[in-house]
């Protein structure tokens, strides 16, 4: 008998995936981004190898995609914008993209650059125990801090406003270990922040007197902030400037906080500043002349030669209970006062 040959069974072809798309574009050694390739659209994080400098030309758009990020991990990012041609980070959609996150080692440089539409998720810029410097630069329009830990910081010329916080002030600034921030001329304020936040708040948690965080803050504008202007919380020794400064609105204008018995005081120079336009307490003498609260300490402080908004000097019930302008706290000696604005300061 004679069978019919079979048909041979067809070869199936394996099966091949495509390698998947990688979810960081990795930078290493030295890239610069040129104002002849911009924009610069970024669809997924970026990030910088610890060998890695990313130099960014004047004029240049960098446009974030929702959730999107970049990493400096060990690395440098150095924003170099000039007047009139900033460096842009902006969002590529309506959706809010990541952050600029500065990894331990890092060092991050923003010289005029504009940042907006970033803060997905509750932080637009970081520092980790690196170097962050902000020059003539403005955050507008984010939904996330600024969030320094252990870093050193020089910000001067610069704004943070208009930004939407759900978490902290406009800046928050962490240390564990001595280092130095320095503050020049720059405004804050126009901010919603959550409850119980400074526009700037400031923590050193190390109470060893041998230690110690420098404060250079000189010629910024603190508008705002739900529990203060400008917030210094700290264990251990302070030392440094704080003058020429415009502290005005809201609950409170400096406060000073201490969990310890501040031993050496804390050293620092806090005069020549513009105290005023803040909240008066529901108590009836605040209430009936408009007296708001201008500086609050749990330490003994020195801050003699402030204005506090009116020539009579600050009110307080036993030291000077005709002064009509915002209040001195106890533990704070305010006398003498200065009777005329000091022209140092910043505008209104």
């Amino acid at each position: 008998m004679t069978f019919p040959t079979l048909p041979s069974i067809p070869t199936i072809p394996p099966i091949v995936f495509p390698p998947p798309t990688p979810s960081v574009t990795l930078i290493t050694g030295d890239v610069r981004w040129t104002t002849e390739e911009s924009p610069f659209v970024i669809n997924r994080d970026v990030e910088l190898a610890s060998n890695a400098i990313l130099v960014i030309d004047p004029g240049v758009e960098v446009r974030m995609a929702p959730g999107a990020a970049i990493i400096v991990n060990g690395g440098q990012l150095v924003a170099l914008g000039e007047p009139g041609r900033p460096v842009r980070f902006t969002a590529a959609s309506r959706q809010r993209w990541e952050a600029i996150y500065g990894e331990e080692g890092s060092s991050i440089t923003l010289d005029h650059a504009e940042i907006t539409g970033g803060g997905a998720t509750g932080t637009v810029l970081t520092s980790e125990n690196g170097e962050l410097i902000i020059r003539n630069s403005r955050f507008n329009a984010n939904g996330g801090t600024i969030l320094v830990n252990d870093s050193r910081v020089e910000m001067r010329d610069s704004e943070v406003a208009g930004n939407d916080l759900p978490y902290g002030g406009a800046l928050n600034l962490n240390y564990e270990f001595g280092n130095t921030v320095e503050l020049y001329n720059n405004r804050f304020g126009g901010n919603r922040l959550a409850s119980n936040a400074a526009e700037v708040q400031i923590y050193y948690y190390n109470s060893d007197p041998f230690f110690g965080l420098g404060t250079q803050i000189q010629g910024n504008l603190f508008r705002g902030g739900t529990i203060a202007n400008l917030l210094i919380w700290s264990e251990g020794p302070v030392y440094g400037t704080i003058t020429c400064n415009a502290l005005i609105g809201n609950q409170l204008g400096f406060k000073y906080s201490s969990q310890n018995l501040q031993v050496p005081p804390p050293r620092l120079l806090i005069e020549n500043n513009f105290i005023t336009e803040h909240t008066p307490p529901i108590e009836p003498v605040y209430l009936d002349f408009g007296i708001g609260r201008g500086a609050a300490s749990e330490v003994a402080l020195v801050m003699e030669n402030n204005w506090w908004g009116d020539d009579s000097g600050p009110y307080h019930p036993e030291l000077n209970p005709e002064g009509r302008g915002d209040a001195a706290g106890v533990n704070i000696d305010f006398e003498p006062w200065l009777r005329d604005p000091p022209p140092c300061a910043p505008p209104e």
